[in-house]
Parts: C-alpha cells; structure tokens; sequence
C-alpha cells in the first residue's frame, strides 16, 4: 500500500505544479514541499532568497561604499607619499589608519608597496587612486592582514587595479573591504594573484562596478588556488573582456570554500563564464548558500560558471541560479571528468542558452564529457530555456551511475529540438546512459519542439531505474515522446510506480513514452498512464525490437489518439501485458505489427454482467477480467451490516470457464449506496467494505472506475422482534398501579435502545384500566391486558403477548391499644385502620360499642378518636368494627377500656372561734381530680370527739355547725369524704381555735378614753397592733390613725362592735 500512497501524493503535487504552469520566474514564490517517504520534494524558491543571498545589507557588510560616505581623519586626507611612509614606519607591522587617503602627483611608484607582513586597520577609510595607478603592490608571501578599507578608483595598465600580488600568498586576511571602480588592462580588474593563493581568507567583501580587459573581472588568481574560504563575498557589476566576469582561476582549484557569496550582474561580453571561470581542474571545492542572479556570457559558455578541466568531489548545497545568460550552458557549463559532484537543496531558475544547449547545465561545451557519480538531490530546475537542447540540462556524452532524487523539472523549454527539461547525448556521438536512478522525480509542464517534451535519450539506456515518479503535462510539438523519448535502444529498465499525466506528441507518435529503437528485458510496473494523447499513438511505441519485456499492474486511462493505444512494431517472444488496466481510452487498440505479445488477466471494463464479452482491444486476446462483488451475508436486518467485496475473476475465452483471480492489482474504486451507507468513499480491489442499512427494501452498493462499474443487490429488511412481558400474569390490590409491562427486543434477546411505542389494551376496564404504558386496578376481578407492537421503518411487528391480572380488595386491619384512665380525665380511645401494606385508609366509617355503639369517620391518618371522659369508673371492652367497601377487606377489633376512681380534695382551713359563739360554722370545699366542685356529697368533721355530718353544695361547699365547742383552746380537727362511687376517700387536718372576747367598744365611738382602754386592753392581752408601720401607743402621738388601727383590727380579728 505504500507504494499507491506514494504515486497518490505524487498526483496532487503534480496539480499543483500546473496551477503555476503559466508563473514566470520572477513569480516563483510558492514552495513545494514532500516528504522523503512519499517521493515527493521539498524547496523553497522565491526573490526573497535571492535578496537574501546577495547580503548587501547592514546585517552581512559592516562597510559602507566610499562614494557614499566618506570618513575624514583628525588629519585630513593623507597621500600616496605620506601612506608609503607610514606602512614602511609601521611599529611591529601593524597599522591603523587615522584618515582616508588619496593618490598625489610626487607619488612616483607603481602602487604602494608592502614588502612584508603587515596588519593594516582601515578603521573605514578608503584609498582613492583618482584612475592614476594601481592601489597596493603587495610582496609579502604570508601574514597580511587587511581590514575596514575602501580601495576605489585603482587603475593599471598592468595587473590588479587595486592589489596586485606578487609573489604565492597564504596564511593572509582580507575582511570588511570595498573594491570600487577599479581597472586592470591585464587580468584581475580589483585583486590579481600572479601566482597561488594558499589557506587565505576572503571575509564580508563586496566587488563591485571592476573592469579586466582580460581575465578575472573582479579577482583572479594565477596559479592554483588552495583552501581558501570566501565568506559573506558579494560580486556586483563586474566585468572581464576575457574570461570569468567576477572570478578567474588559472588552474586547479582544492578545497576552497564559498560560503554565503553572491554574484549579481557580471558579465563577459564575447568569452565565458559571466561569474566564475575556473580553468583549472575542481577537486573538492563547496559552495553553500552561495547564489548567481544575472550573469551573462552570452558569447559563449556558462552564464554563471564554466569549468574547462573537470570537476570531482565538490558539492552545490542550498545554492541558486537565476536569471543567467550564456550561449550555451545558462548557468553552468562544465567541460572534463566529473565525478562525486553533488547538487543538494539549489535551485536553477529562469536560465538560458541562447543559441545552443542546456538552458541551466551544458556538459561538454567544449569536448564531450561524461556526467558521472553526480547526484541531484531536492533540486529545482525551473522555467529554463535552451534554443536547441535540453532545457534545463544537455550531457554530450556518457550519463553513468548518477541519481536524481527529490528533484524537480517544471516549464523548462527545449525551443530548438530535443529534451524539454533533459537531454542525454549529442546525436553526432555514441554513448549510454547507464545505472542512473530516478527516484521521486517529477517533470511538469516541460516542452520541447521535437522529441521527448520532459526528457530525450540519445544513445542507448541500460540498467537505469525510474521510480516514484510523476511525468505530467509534458509535451513534444512536432515530433515523438510527449513525456520520453528513447532514440536508442532500452535495455533491463525499470519504471516502477510512476504517473504519466496528460502528456501530447500532438503531431506524431507515442503522447507518453516513444521507444524508436525497442525495448528489453524491462518491466514497467504498477504505472499510470492517463490523459496521455498523441496524434498516432496516445501512450508508447515500440518500433525497434522488442522482447522480454512486461507490463504489470499498470493503467491505461482515458488516453487518446487517433490510431492506437499501444502500437508494437517488432515483437519477439515473452511480452506480456497482465494485470493491468485498460478504461476509456479513445484509441482502444493495442496493435502489435510484427510477432505478438501475450494479454494476460488484464480489466478492459467487463462486469459479472457482461463477463463474456470480448473487449476486442486485440486479436490474441485469450482471456480477461470481469468485475464481479460479494455480499456476506446478502440478506441483512436493518440492524446488521454486510460486508461487500469487490473482486476480479478471469475469463477464459477459449474454454468459457471463469476462474479466481487473487492477485492484488491497483484499482481505485469510487463507492455509492442505496437504502445504507458505506464506510469509505473509495475502496481498493478485495478491500472489504461494510455495509450499514438505513431502509427496508434491496440497497445496493455500486463501485466505478471511470466508465466501468458493477452494482451488488443486498435484501434489507426491518428487524425483527418479540416483546418480552415483566411478567406474565400480576396479583394486585385494588388501586395499584403498574409499569414497564413489557420490553421490545430483537431476535437475539437484546433489548432494543431506539424508540419504540407499544400498545397495551384491557379486556375488563371495570377491574383494570390502561394508564399511558401502566395499567391501574379500579376493581375486584379479573382482566386480560394484550401487549401489541405495530412496527416502525426500521422494526418489524411483534407478535402480540397478553398478561392476566387478578384484583383483590386490599385485607384491612385495626390497630388500638388498650386504654386505663380515670374519672373525669379527657383521654380518648385512638383507633386506626390500615391496609395490608401499612398505608392508612382515610375517609372511612368505623363503628366503635364503648358503653353504647357510634359511627365515626377516619381522617386522613386512618384515624378515629372515641372519647373516655364522662365513663364511669369500672372496665370496659370497646367493641371496633369495619365493615369494609368496594375496595378494602372488613375488619374488626375488640380492646380493653378501664376508667379508675378519681381522686378528690378537701379544701380546709384552720379557723379561730370566739368563746362567746354558741354554735360556731365551720365551712370546707370538697373538689375533684380537676378542680371541679363535688356536690352532694357527704362530709365529716370529727373535733374535740365530736362529729360533724355535712352536705357539700352545688359549689361543693358543706359547712359544719359546730356546737360543742365552747372552750378556749386549739383543737385538732379531721374532715373526712368517705368517697363514691366516683371519687376515692380524702381526708383533711385542721386546727380550730377558740379564744376569749374582753370588751366591745361601740360602734363609731371616738372618745379617746375609751380608745385608750381599748388599746390597753389589747396589749394587756398580748396584742400589739400596727397600721402602715406604726404603733398604736397610750400617749395620742397617733391619735389620727388610731381609729383606723381599731377598725381594722376589729375586721381582721373579728371582734364584734357594739
């Protein structure tokens, strides 16, 4: 499956790739991105990056341009002279420069001479030769430091504008420096090594508008150049009459180092390389980061750089070209051995040859060369031109063991003749192209006027592998090979998993892959072919000899042309095309001219329905395959699923037998449903596929492949199910109710969770009613419920149960208590009547016989209260009847009731007798136990051994008349209520108090003789009264109140006033 996900995704880039078909370069800002393990590719391209690598800004050079500002010294502006003086002066040989400095007419010498090593801080100031000289002879081999200077204006008629160096150089610094407007009539317009350049370091420097009417128009380098490292370099507007419009290096270049550099707008008017000449051989030799924006040689080879003696263990990462010009070779023209060359994360962009081949690669400008061991990885060639061939890159000669990986070809242009984006060899020449590797490449929207719209092969192509690959939208106007041209024979190739997409030979042959020369021992395997078109065949030709070759799990799809789909000119034995794809295609014929080619198990569109008939897409075709589907189980519940197959069987058209095809072959099959759902839009052949029903009746489930299609029929029916009672017959009481009578379930015993409604009905509604999905009992008896289910869309109707209820009235039973109590004392008879299950019955007559029968009521407690208060005292049985009703069972109860005595009181106080009362009255209270008179009742007073019988009154009030008692004295006295039949016995101690009477005083007097004696008298007999606190005294102090003292006395005591 990884292997279909990868061409998947490589379809979708290549959509997008035709969304920016039409961008020019400068509106390349889109990235496109794949990861390594889905053949896809990943770069950034866009004018950003390009601004970005020119590192003209603040952030890369810390040097301002002296034209631009100019930083005066304390001093003023030095001369020549006075700067010769000073670097011959320099203590320790360092120097810092306190001033700008500027050529004068005493100076007499070539330039100014430093014979030895020196460390010369420019501190920002510039040298001005004012065009009279050059700047520096530099004579020292070793230990020079320059820093922070601006040399302007160098001219000679000699070498080096600016510096001319003479002697091998190494181990030396040049940083933060401008070389501006200088001229050499020689080589090395700004900086010119006679002879190597050794281990020296180029840091943060800018050559810019430096002129050479020969070689190196910024900067050359004589003899070899050696481990030097160029850092945050721009080259700007150079130009060299020669060779190497910035940079000229004589011979071999080792182990150098561009880090970071730009070259912008160099030119070479009539010679090449508009940026770099390396003439010399390359060995191991890094460019990162470094970018060529706009260099020209439009005279001759390498807009950007040309190499004349080969190239080998070097490497271009994260690099840019765009925009470059040459004759031949856009960017880069490489003549010589190359071999370990790397190109990783660069892009090659809007680069052109004018007049001849590889719009951004030419190898073997000058002799024919090989391009070998050299890998291409996440590279982007992109809207490249070349006026003859191959767009983006021309190999004259051999293309051996090189892998393109993540690579990317789009709208590169071959305007001339061959290999829109590649072309493989020059037709003049015999070679092969061997043991290559295309791994997750993509060519898109590419065009060449003749042969192989993205690539063109001219020798013969041996062992070499594509895979994961996408060719898409590719074309060749006028002659063979929308996507691939093979001039040359094909030999033990591999295509394995790639798309040809919409690729057009629109005049001639083969819309996707033209093999003029036959094809070998090679196998295209799990390939796309769709929307390819071409005038005569829409996919491949094969016109030379062809043998051994197959076709395997490939698809031809809606290509077109106007004779064939495959056209076979010369096939010898063990050709097979199987398991493979044929589907609405406008040319249908697979024609073979001469010898044939097997057609094995391959899908032309047949179904279970028309299985047996014969595509006709060629005479020998023995056997194909049939679309047929499977439906475990066919007949489903709506609450099942059916899992659906979609599956290949083999025709034998021969015998008229069908067979199993179990081989896994790449089909994509578009799914749609009836009465259910699926659970994937898309399914693979033998995938399965589950099936969810929605609605009775037959569903079906359809898969498409384009103009292909079978539909499976799958029965659905509604669920069945059964309704399941709680229970099958209830005992109740009358009143209860009852709930969840009954649950519907499927056939499986499983309780159904949806909604649902079921119908209950009562034979007897006078006994049993139907309340929603309850029923109540009203009364005693029997009933039949019937329990129905009618059914819904999605469930079938059960079969109706019944439920037999029997209704009793509810037992009853009285709960009373014994009951003591007393005479007179309100406590009642509590009584209370309940059901079985302990609920009080209100509302209800209960007859109780205590001392006579009555009817009471229950209140909403069950309750009756029969009062007590009034019984007699004796024992009771208190006779409890319910008789019953419609709904309760009749009960009854008798319960003991015993009323006491009640307790009685006399109330009684002592009472003091004058001796002189005959008969004295003595007058008690007889109550009960609640304060309640007790009337005629019989009452003893026994005193002095006397008794005394009394009456008590309404009041309950008796009063002795006591007659014997006459004698001064206290006498004990007992009264005595023998009781009733009411009242217990109580018996009651006074005191009764007789004493003597000594004189009366008549009524009003107020003689105060006679008061005084009164009072006399009174205290003679013990008496000593007061009144509000004050003594009655003999003397008369008091004589106001003494009339008042006597008569109170007189009340309180009794005395009587005469």
């Amino acid at each position: 499956m990884m292997r279909y996900k990868k061409i998947t995704i490589m379809l979708m880039l290549a959509v997008f790739l035709f969304a920016i078909a039409a961008a020019s370069a400068s509106d390349v800002n889109d990235t496109i991105v794949a990861g390594e393990d889905t053949g896809q590719i990943e770069l950034s391209v866009s004018n950003e990056m390009a601004a970005d690598n020119l590192k003209t800004n603040e952030e890369n050079i810390t040097l301002t341009q002296a034209d631009n500002c100019e930083i005066i010294g304390a001093d003023g502006i030095g001369t020549f002279s006075e700067l010769q003086k000073e670097i011959d002066n320099a203590v320790n040989g360092s120097l810092n420069l306190t001033r700008d400095y500027q050529w004068d007419s005493d100076f007499t010498g070539y330039g100014i001479v430093i014979n030895n090593p020196i460390t010369i801080n420019g501190n920002g100031h510039y040298i001005d030769a004012s065009g009279k000289i050059r700047i520096f002879e530099l004579k020292a081999k070793s230990d020079v430091i320059l820093d922070d200077i601006t040399f302007k204006n160098g001219n000679t008629d000699g070498c080096g504008g600016a510096i001319n160096v003479w002697y091998d150089l190494s181990n030396s610094s040049f940083t933060n420096l401008n070389f501006i407007n200088n001229t050499a009539a020689d080589n090395g317009g700004a900086i010119r090594f006679r002879y190597s350049s050794t281990n020296n370091t180029f840091e943060n420097i800018i050559f810019e508008n430096n002129t050479d009417k020969k070689d190196g128009g910024a900067l050359y380098i004589g003899a070899k150049s050696l481990s030097n490292t160029f850092t945050n370099v721009d080259f700007i507007n150079n130009l060299a009459k020669g060779n190497g419009g910035a940079l000229y290096i004589k011979e071999t270049s080792t182990s150098d180092t561009f880090e970071n550099v730009a070259f912008e707008n160099n030119t070479v008017p009539t010679k090449d390389a508009g940026a770099i000449n390396f003439h010399g051989k390359v060995d191991g030799v890094t460019f990162n980061e470094v970018s060529f924006i706009n260099n020209r040689a439009e005279k001759r080879v390498g807009g950007a750089i040309n190499i004349d003696a080969g190239i080998v263990n070097s490497v271009f990462n994260k690099s840019f070209f765009f925009d470059n010009v040459a004759k031949t070779g856009g960017a880069l023209g490489i003549t010589g051995t190359i071999s370990s060359l790397t190109f990783e994360d660069t892009l090659f962009i809007n680069n052109t040859a004018l007049t001849d081949d590889g719009g951004a690669i030419n190898i073997g400008p000058w002799a024919h060369s090989d391009l070998t061991n050299t890998t291409f990885k996440n590279v982007l060639f992109a809207n490249n031109t070349a006026a003859q061939n191959g767009g983006a890159l021309f190999v004259t000669k051999n293309t051996k063991s090189n892998t393109f990986e993540d690579v990317i070809f789009v709208n590169n242009t071959a305007k001339g003749r061959d290999g829109g984006a590649i072309r493989f060899g020059a037709l003049n020449y015999q070679f092969t192209t061997q043991d290559n590797t295309f791994d997750k490449v993509i060519f898109a929207n590419n065009t060449a006027n003749k042969n192989g719209g993205a690539l063109y092969v001219t020798g013969v192509s041996t062992s070499n592998a594509f895979e994961y690959m996408i060719f898409a939208n590719n074309t060749a106007k006028n002659t063979d090979g929308g996507a691939i041209n093979f001039y040359k024979a094909v030999k033990n190739t591999t295509f394995n998993e790639i798309i040809f997409y919409k690729n057009s030979a629109p005049k001639s042959r083969s819309g996707a892959v033209n093999f003029d020369k036959g094809m070998e021992n090679s196998i295209f395997n799990n390939t796309l072919f769709v929307d390819n078109s071409a005038k005569i065949t829409s996919v491949i030709t094969l016109s030379g000899v062809t043998s051994s070759n197959t076709f395997e799990n490939t698809e031809f799809l809606n290509n077109t042309a106007q004779n064939y789909l495959i056209y076979i000119n010369n096939a010898t034995s063990d050709n097979v095309i199987k398991d493979s794809i044929f589907l609405n295609n406008n040319a249908s014929q697979i024609n073979v001219k001469n010898g044939n080619i097997q057609l094995t198990d391959n899908w032309f569109g047949n179904n279970a329905t028309n299985y047996d008939v014969n595509p006709n897409v060629n005479d020998n075709l023995d056997n194909w395959l049939f679309l047929n589907a499977t439906a475990s189980p066919a007949a489903i519940n709506l609450n099942q699923t059916s899992t659906i197959k979609f599956k290949f069987y083999s025709f034998d058209n021969n015998t008229k037998t069908i067979k199993e095809y179990d081989k896994s072959v790449l089909v994509f099959l578009e799914l749609d449903s009836t009465l259910g759902l699926v659970n994937t839009p898309i399914a693979l052949i033998n995938e399965e596929i589950t099936y969810t029903p929605s609605q009775e009746g037959n569903g079906t489930v359809t898969a498409r492949h384009l103009n292909a299609y079978y539909t499976i029929t799958i029965e659905n029916s509604k669920i069945p199910t059964v309704i399941k009672p709680a229970a099958e017959s209830y005992e109740v009481y009358v009143d209860d109710t009852c709930g969840n009578l009954a649950v519907l379930q499927n056939e499986d015993g499983n309780n159904i969770t949806e909604e649902y409604t079921l119908t209950y009905t009562s034979n007897n509604e006078s006994v049993v009613k139907i309340v929603n999905d309850s029923f109540v009992a009203v009364g005693e008896g029997s009933a039949i419920i019937t329990v129905s289910f009618n059914g819904t869309d999605r469930f079938a109707a059960a079969e109706s149960k019944t439920i037999n209820v029997s209704v009793k009235k509810i037992p009853t039973e009285i709960v009373s208590s014994a009951v003591t109590t007393v005479y007179n004392v309100d406590k009642n008879l509590v009584i209370t009547l309940k059901d079985v299950k302990g609920n009080s019955v209100s509302g209800v007559d209960i007859t109780v016989d205590l001392n006579g029968a009555k009817t009471y009521t229950t209140d909403k407690n069950g309750q009756v209260k029969v009062p007590t208060k009034g019984l007699a005292p004796k024992a009771y049985t208190a006779k409890i009847t319910f008789k019953g009703n419609a709904k309760y069972v009749n009960s009854s109860k008798s319960v003991k009731v015993t009323v006491k005595k009640a307790a009685s009181k006399i109330v009684a106080k002592s009472k003091t007798f004058k001796t002189i009362t005959k008969t004295k009255k003595y007058a008690i209270t007889l109550k009960n136990n609640i304060g309640k008179p007790i009337s005629k009742a019989v009452v003893y007073l026994k005193v002095a051994g006397k008794t005394y019988k009394a009456t008590t009154n309404s009041k309950g009030k008796a009063t002795f008349k006591i007659t014997k008692l006459n004698k001064k004295g206290n006498f004990k006295a007992t009264v005595t209520f023998k009781g009733n039949k009411y009242y217990k016995k109580v018996t009651k101690k006074v005191t009764i108090k007789v004493k003597q009477v000594w004189k009366t005083v008549s009524k009003g007097s107020k003689e105060s003789a006679k008061v005084k004696k009164i009072q006399r008298a009174l205290k003679n007999n013990g008496y000593y009264l007061t009144y509000q606190g004050h003594y009655l005294k003999v003397d008369g102090i008091y004589w106001d109140c003494t009339v008042r003292s006597v008569k109170e006395f007189q009340h309180d005591k009794g005395l009587k006033v005469t």
